[in-house]
């Protein structure tokens, strides 16, 4: 989200809380409506603080742009002040503040309380918004708060998309865009053929970075399935790529079978490809993939010969930008 989009969506939100809720003016309560306004702010008041609270966060992360948002950092500093005179208030009427909460414990939804929503969110982490903020004003502004100091501010990442189907669809038909190639490894690396047919139905084309990650889950289903429903060719370079992946994420044999299958002319493969294969394998700590490439690896690829020093250089090359790109993908 763009940084004009979040001020104004900040800004929007200063509005409804001036707007809506009953806070102590600047200048002082008068003496006919001191009783009214308190019993209605001390009713409102864990939410409302939440909400300028996380209004507080975004606003002091966000850069200085300007007369727009040194007007919006002004106007929840005025919101602040304004909350701190509603409670200095409410505590010396006496307005029943533990009360209510006495009531909340009995009536109120349990995330209803500041305290369990921060530490439900604090062990959910970031990239959630799609799902959190639909689910009640609480959740929502001690979520904004948690999130103000990070890229997920206001963001739903492909992870939480794609952690159900149901969340998936939910993410769907609230605008989750599958044009990503990043968005698109993510669908393929859900390791399910239910999570990609829910992308092709959505008008994902089941192309080279869903390949590459369901290569990584080395299941051969999910493979055969996505070469029947796709009509991607596929070069030696996304072959060894696949492999790649698959050796990485701890292949015991079968994906690596299954995508030796797939090179044209059969069996032409680099002369490297085994040795690069037990490299990245050891790099990864995988003994298994290892072990199956000294044994029956060995015999598919061929054995671990001494190659010449062009041959070494380019398996490092290969190597080099399969590992970098992917792993900036990964930060992401």
């Amino acid at each position: 989200m763009s940084t004009d989009a979040i001020v104004a969506l900040v800004e929007r939100q200063v509005w409804r809380i001036d707007v809506v809720y009953d806070l102590m003016p600047l200048r002082g309560p008068t003496s006919g409506d001191r009783k009214l306004d308190l019993e209605a702010a001390e009713r409102d008041l864990p939410l409302v603080k939440q909400e300028i609270l996380a209004a507080e966060a975004v606003a002091r992360h966000l850069p200085a742009l300007g007369m727009r948002s040194q007007c919006l950092r002004m106007a929840v500093d005025s919101l602040l002040s304004r909350l701190r005179l509603t409670e200095e208030a409410c505590r010396d009427e006496g307005c029943g503040m533990g009360s209510n909460r006495r009531k909340a414990a009995h009536g109120d939804c349990i995330l209803q309380h500041p305290e369990i929503c921060e530490k439900v969110l604090a062990a959910l982490g970031g990239g959630y918004w799609g799902f959190v903020a639909p689910t009640s004003r609480m959740l929502r502004a001690v979520y904004m708060r948690f999130t103000a100091d990070g890229e997920c501010l206001f963001t739903t990442s492909a992870r939480a998309a794609l952690h159900t189907p149901a969340a998936f669809r939910f993410a769907l038909d609230n605008g989750m865009a599958l044009s990503d190639e990043r968005v698109q490894r993510a669908v393929g690396a859900t390791g399910s053929v239910e999570m990609v047919d829910i992308a092709a139905a959505a008008n994902m084309p089941l192309a080279f970075p869903v390949f590459l990650g369901a290569s990584r889950t080395c299941k051969v289903g999910l493979l055969h399935h996505l070469r029947v429903c796709s009509a991607v060719e596929f070069h030696m370079r996304h072959l060894v790529s696949m492999c790649f992946e698959a050796a990485e994420g701890g292949d015991k044999g079968p994906a690596l079978v299954w995508l030796s299958q797939q090179f044209r002319p059969l069996g032409k493969w680099p002369a490297w490809l085994s040795e690069a294969l037990c490299h990245l394998a050891i790099a990864g700590g995988r003994i298994d993939t290892l072990e199956w490439l000294f044994a029956d690896g060995a015999e598919l690829f061929g054995p671990l010969v001494e190659a010449d020093p062009d041959v070494h250089e380019e398996a490092d090359m290969f190597i080099d930008d399969f590992t970098f790109p992917r792993s900036l993908g990964a930060s992401r």
